[in-house]
């Protein structure tokens, strides 16, 4: 095809979308206040609940740092992150 000119292909690039702080597992421990108001409270502050153990008082869920940072504010909530435990193979010589 002489005298046409080349194509040119657009290419569509998404918008770039500001990263998204990584979540992490995390138990709140509740104490002196009740978990019915709290539980609100908590997610307000932008947990992702998981679990809720109304006994012992402690909600498990996800959270990324400036959620935390939101959640230590509040009084008679305490957060940590959440702890994997490795236990060893029942044939195993350290038990």
């Amino acid at each position: 095809m002489s005298g046409s000119t080349p194509l040119h292909r657009r290419t569509h690039h998404a918008p770039e979308r500001p990263e998204r702080p990584e979540r992490q597992a995390v138990v709140v421990t509740i104490t002196g206040r009740p978990l019915s108001t709290t539980l609100p409270a908590l997610e307000e502050c932008g947990l992702a609940v998981t679990s809720v153990l109304d006994q012992l008082g402690i909600v498990l869920g996800r959270a990324d740092t400036p959620t935390r940072e939101r959640l230590d504010l509040l009084p008679g909530v305490h957060v940590e992150a959440e702890q994997a435990v490795q236990l060893p193979p029942p044939d195993s010589l350290l038990q």
